[in-house]
């Protein structure tokens, strides 16, 4: 029996289906099942799930050959981003010395706290609902932190769900919110502002939140 492939998950064989394709414009079935390592088993029910969700389409039914479509393209797209979004964040929130020292600097005067460790906590909110949320512990008092930093520009809809576990996170739980915003990009006064306009809106107190701008 031919195991190739069976402890990666469906995500990573996808995108090692849709980025070999991607890569040579073209590619023949024979191709893609050495290069995403499955059986061709496995590689019959991929390809058949991706042409059902019109990510890849057949271009010479003889051969067998596919391309992808934009919707393809997109799905890549996203996948990739995600899983850098996923890895970074291990390195970037637990822990990170270099994120306390910045933050220390930047808002211990605005808030009147020290701040020595974060880490990621699964929480219970007030609804019963459990959130696992990244904790930036202070001296006086524990703040979640939205590392919202690489999502300002051009990238709406990973903002749009930063800003959403913050709404959460307010609404839901008694912990003020610190929301890490780049510092080099040119839109950021504009973020700032939507993300305040929209917390007004729903009744949040501008005391509960407020934002750290870092390099």
């Amino acid at each position: 029996m031919n195991t190739r492939g069976t402890h990666r998950s469906k995500i990573d064989l996808i995108e090692a289906i849709l980025k070999y394709i991607h890569n040579e414009g073209y590619a023949k079935k024979t191709h893609i099942l050495y290069a995403s390592n499955l059986n061709t088993r496995s590689l019959e029910k991929f390809l058949k799930y991706l042409i059902e969700i019109r990510a890849i389409e057949v271009v010479e039914e003889e051969q067998r050959s596919y391309t992808l479509t934009m919707h393809g393209r997109e799905i890549l797209s996203i996948i990739m981003k995600l899983k850098i979004l996923l890895s970074n964040r291990q390195g970037y929130i637990k822990g990170n010395k270099l994120l306390l020292s910045r933050l220390n600097t930047v808002l211990s005067p605005i808030l009147n706290d020290r701040f020595i460790d974060v880490f990621s906590k699964e929480v219970r909110g007030l609804s019963g609902l459990t959130y696992d949320l990244d904790i930036l512990r202070g001296e006086k008092e524990d703040y979640v932190l939205i590392p919202a930093a690489s999502m300002v520009d051009n990238q709406c809809r990973e903002l749009d769900s930063a800003i959403g576990k913050a709404l959460l996170s307010l609404l839901d739980t008694n912990y003020r919110c610190i929301i890490l915003l780049s510092n080099g990009e040119n839109n950021c006064a504009h973020v700032m502002n939507h993300i305040k306009n929209l917390f007004n809106k729903v009744g949040i107190d501008e005391n509960r939140y407020c934002f750290a701008l870092i390099n």
